[in-house]
Formats: C-alpha cells, sequence, structure tokens
C-alpha cells in the first residue's frame, strides 16, 4: 500500500518537476541576456564618452552619436530576438510538459476505471450465484400433436 501511493506521488509530482525546470532554464537563459546587454550597454557607453571627449568638432560628435545610437539598436534588436525565443523555447516545452502530463492522467484514470469495472462484475456474478442457485432449468414439456 505505501509503496503504490509512494509511487503514485513520485509520478504525480514529476510534471511539477519538469515545470520547475523549464521554468529555472527560461530565467537563467533570460538573466544571461539581460546581462549581456548591460554589459554591452556599458561598454557601448565607455567608448562614446571617450570618442565624444576627443572631438573637437559638431561633426565628430554628431557621428559618435550616431554610431552609439546605431550600436545601442543593435544590443535592444539582439535581445530582444534572444529574449522571445527564449521565452517561445520556454512556452513549448511548458506545453509538451502539460499534453504529456493530461495524457499520463488520462491513461492512469482509464485503467482504473477497467479495473474497478472488472472488479465490479465479478462481485456481481459472485452474488448472483450465490442467490440464483445452479439449477438446471427444466425444458419445456413438448405438447402432443
Amino acid at each position: 500500500m505505501f509503496g503504490k501511493f509512494s509511487e503514485q506521488l513520485k509520478t504525480s509530482t514529476k510534471p511539477l518537476n519538469s515545470l520547475f525546470a523549464v521554468n529555472a532554464k527560461a530565467l537563467e537563459s533570460l538573466s544571461q541576456h539581460q546581462t549581456e546587454l548591460f554589459t554591452g550597454l556599458m561598454s557601448d557607453s565607455v567608448k562614446y564618452i571617450e570618442s565624444v571627449s576627443v572631438q573637437t568638432e559638431v561633426n565628430g560628435v554628431i557621428s559618435a552619436n550616431t554610431e552609439f545610437a546605431g550600436a545601442m539598436r543593435e544590443r535592444f534588436v539582439s535581445a530582444s530576438k534572444e529574449t522571445y525565443h527564449t521565452l517561445n523555447e520556454a512556452g513549448t516545452e511548458l506545453g509538451n510538459v502539460l499534453k504529456a502530463s493530461v495524457e499520463t492522467a488520462t491513461s492512469e484514470v482509464k485503467e482504473a476505471v477497467a479495473e474497478v469495472q472488472e472488479k465490479a462484475i465479478s462481485e456481481t456474478q459472485k452474488v448472483v450465484a450465490a442467490v440464483v442457485p445452479a439449477t438446471p432449468v427444466a425444458e419445456p414439456k413438448a405438447e402432443p400433436v
């Protein structure tokens, strides 16, 4: 009895463990993307400040601004694409986990129902056998013609 309960508990928590693993993986990936984004932005900002500080003409400052804006745009686009990809993968994995969980639960319920039906049929047959004794049924007599 305890072994069966333990096995059921293990089986029922398997999808939950999978969900936690997928979420942890997605959060780790997202935090890595954010770290790369902010590190890159800081690096670009330092380069921009260094570039602007040595410029003596307005055209040089405008050129540095253009480069900085382009670098920021590329970083934001890249981070957005990576984040979308990560979230899309996590959503797909979560859907697969939920689908497998529902399929497993459905098959377990079907097995339990079949087991209960077999037991009920067996018990019914025993009751019927006890109530209706096994007596030979008299065949009707043929009427003379």
